[in-house]
């Protein structure tokens, strides 16, 4: 799974506008509501993971386009990489 992530995401953090390479993996739905599944998994820079659970909000719809809300209600949509 932990390959997938990487391979899915191009190697780099899936939130949005970032470059940074993937350093963490993170339950998009978090443990224990959500499984431990490729779908629900996704990489990140160390301090995008820090931001998502500090109150930023991150869903991913069935095609794998990431959604992120910030604390301040702004919404921010990355799709997945193609290759």
């Amino acid at each position: 799974m932990k390959e997938f992530a990487h391979v899915s995401a191009g190697g780099t953090c899936t939130a949005p506008g970032c470059a940074s390479p993937i350093q963490e993996l993170d339950h998009i739905t978090p443990w224990p509501a959500g499984h431990t599944t490729p779908a629900n998994l996704q990489g990140l820079c160390t301090w995008h993971h820090h931001r998502k659970h500090d109150n930023y909000t991150a869903t991913r719809d069935p095609d794998g386009t990431s959604h992120w809300t910030t604390p301040t209600g702004r919404h921010y949509t990355t799709r997945p990489f193609e290759y």
